[in-house]
């Protein structure tokens, strides 16, 4: 039986760096790995953290943000710090709010809302719609910039419509390589 040339998946970056020897000698895509430890291991489809924070950081200057919160999981930290440091340099007042998986959605919120910041870089995965609706009590910033986890948690029949309307995301310009594609 032939062997598989690629192989699509698997969705997190624990499970690709779980299975590397399985897939050793193949193309590995994954459509949601962002580990910056998996850079030259796989096709990415979208960004890895520190690029999507740096990303996440310029969208929201460039988009008028003056005072920036910069939110996520303390697994997501090498997003949240390439956020902050671009924030730095880009010369935007920014603060952090990272969370343990034990803090709830409401408590999130009020540490994003006491930030008074203008607008938002939300690198969450499954907890981003309780805490998307916890702000929505208590005063979302007026800019949301969603990391591409945080997009694709995001559960849209929980949410009102309209809750997201101008929230951003990034995403990759994908190509496939020549190696693939001759396959």
């Amino acid at each position: 039986m032939p062997q598989a040339q690629a192989i699509i998946g698997p969705l997190s970056s624990s499970l690709v760096l779980d299975n590397l020897g399985a897939v050793a000698g193949r193309t590995l895509i994954s459509p949601a790995a962002v580990s910056p430890k998996l850079s030259g291991v796989l096709a990415r489809t979208v960004p890895a953290e520190p690029l999507a924070g740096a990303m996440l950081a310029t969208l929201a200057q460039r988009r008028g943000a003056l005072r920036l919160v910069v939110v996520g999981p303390r697994d997501q930290r090498a997003l949240l710090d390439a956020a902050m440091d671009r924030a730095g340099d880009l010369r935007l007042a920014a603060v952090a709010v990272s969370y343990s998986k034990r803090q709830s959605a409401a408590n999130i919120a009020t540490r994003i809302v006491r930030t008074s910041a203008d607008a938002m870089v939300l690198a969450s995965g499954a907890d981003t719609t309780a805490i998307l609706r916890e702000l929505i009590r208590r005063g979302m910033p007026a800019r949301v910039f969603l990391a591409p986890i945080a997009a694709a948690g995001v559960q849209p029949r929980d949410l009102r419509r309209g809750t997201l309307d101008g929230a951003q995301t990034i995403g990759l310009d994908v190509r496939v390589p020549r190696s693939l594609a001759s396959r």
